[in-house]
């Protein structure tokens, strides 16, 4: 299965967002110029938001690896305890069930193995 990212809405039901199987996903309220993007169309999202790099594990199988480029409102991570900023760059790697926000956009990651 592909990975995906679920949208969790307080008045909507969920929707799931395939992840496409490239090395380079962007995140953003405007299409990238030459990569692959999910566009979310709200202002409070930045035109390139974040970016989701698929890596590959040496010991096979691959990863996603989550980027805040330097958005105006923040990608945010929940530890367990709360939502914590990421500092632009920072890099993260996904886990099954990491709960992220754009802004104020929630998703829940699913690897897809």
């Amino acid at each position: 299965d592909m990975a995906k990212l679920i949208y969790h809405c307080n008045n909507k039901p969920k929707q799931e967002i395939e992840i496409p199987d490239e090395r380079e996903v962007y995140i953003g309220r405007a299409q990238h110029s030459t990569a692959t993007t999910i566009t979310l169309n709200d202002e409070c999202i930045s035109r390139c938001h974040a970016k989701l790099e698929k890596r590959v594990l040496p010991e096979g199988g691959a990863c996603h690896v989550l980027t805040d480029e330097g958005s105006t409102n923040g990608t945010y991570l929940f530890n367990g305890e709360f939502f914590r900023k990421l500092q632009p760059q920072e890099e993260i790697t996904l886990v099954e069930g990491d709960r992220i926000k754009f802004s104020k956009h929630e998703f829940e990651y699913h690897d897809g193995v």
